[in-house]
C-alpha cells in the first residue's frame, strides 16, 4: 500500500511557473507531475519537498533527511513511495553568511537570514542558511563602494574551472544516484529516481531509474513536444506536468508495483 508519495528535486519537480510566469509558490506543486502520480497510486498524502534551485548534494542530502524524520514518527517505509528528481550537475551550494560577509542592504544594513532586507537575498539563505550558484543565477547585494552588484560573479570563475567539469561533477553525481538508490532499496523503499534537465550522467540499468523513450530528462521532453508551454523562466505549464506524468506512472505500474 503505498499512503505517502513523497518527492523531492528542483524547480520541476516543484512545478515552478504551473500558474504562470514566473510563479514559485507553494501552489504550483498541486499540478507538477508528482502530483499526477500521488493521484495515481491512492495516495493519502503527498510531501512535495521539492526546492527551486536546489543542487544536487541538497536533494540527496534533504532526502536523507526527511525519510529519516518520517522514520522517527513511526512511518513504514514500505508504505511510502519516493520520487526524486536529480538536477543540473552545474550547482553549488555555499555558506550564506561567508557569501555576503563585506555587502550589505540598500540601507547600509548588514544581510541576515531573520531581517527582510532589499535587495531580498535568496530563499534558500533564509530557510537554511546556505545558497545556491547556478550559472546563470543572480544574487543582489551593496558592496563597498555603494554599487548594487551580483555577489555570485565573485563565484563563478572559480566554478568554471575547479568545479563544473566532468571529472568532479559526473563522478560526483553517479556516486549520489548509486548511493540514495542503494539506501532506498536496502530499506524497503519503492522508488523511482530520475533526470529533471541533465542528461549529463548515465543511470545504472534498472526499473528504479526513469526516462522517457525518447528523451533523458523531464526538461527534454516537455521542450520537445509542449515548446509553446514554456514559461517566461524556462519551466512549463501544467500540460507537460500531466503527460510526462502518464508515461512515469505507466512505468511504474509495468515496472516497480
Amino acid at each position: 500500500m503505498t499512503k505517502i508519495l513523497y518527492a523531492n528535486g528542483d524547480s520541476f519537480v516543484a512545478g515552478m511557473e504551473c500558474l504562470g510566469d514566473g510563479d514559485r509558490s507553494p501552489e504550483n506543486k498541486e499540478y507538477a507531475f508528482p502530483k499526477h502520480l500521488a493521484v495515481a497510486l491512492g495516495s493519502e498524502q503527498y510531501i512535495n519537498n521539492a526546492y527551486s534551485g536546489a543542487t544536487n548534494d541538497f536533494i540527496f542530502r534533504q532526502t536523507i533527511f526527511d525519510l529519516q524524520e518520517l522514520e522517527k514518527k513511526g512511518t513504514d517505509p514500505a508504505e511510502v513511495f519516493v520520487l526524486v528528481g536529480f538536477t543540473s550537475l552545474h550547482r553549488i551550494e555555499l555558506d550564506g553568511q561567508r557569501l555576503f560577509e563585506g555587502y550589505t542592504d540598500i540601507a547600509g544594513h548588514p544581510i541576515t537570514r531573520i531581517k527582510e532586507t532589499l535587495p531580498a537575498p535568496p530563499v534558500e539563505y533564509t530557510d537554511y542558511g546556505t545558497t545556491f550558484i547556478t550559472a546563470n543565477n543572480v544574487i543582489l547585494a551593496k558592496n563597498q563602494q555603494g554599487k548594487i552588484v551580483n555577489v555570485a560573479t565573485n563565484v563563478y570563475p572559480f566554478c568554471v574551472k575547479y568545479l563544473w567539469t566532468n571529472p568532479v561533477q559526473q563522478l560526483s553525481q553517479q556516486s549520489r544516484v548509486y548511493a540514495l538508490h542503494t539506501l532506498l532499496k536496502l530499506k524497503g523503499y519503492k522508488h523511482v529516481i530520475l533526470n529533471t534537465c541533465s542528461d549529463e550522467v548515465e543511470f545504472p540499468p534498472g526499473p528504479n531509474f526513469f526516462i522517457t523513450p525518447d528523451f533523458r530528462s523531464f526538461y527534454e521532453y516537455a521542450i520537445n513536444f509542449y515548446p509553446r508551454e514554456r514559461r517566461n523562466h524556462n519551466h512549463f505549464s501544467p500540460l507537460p506536468h500531466e503527460m510526462y506524468a502518464k508515461e512515469l506512472i505507466k512505468h511504474i505500474k509495468d515496472n516497480i508495483l
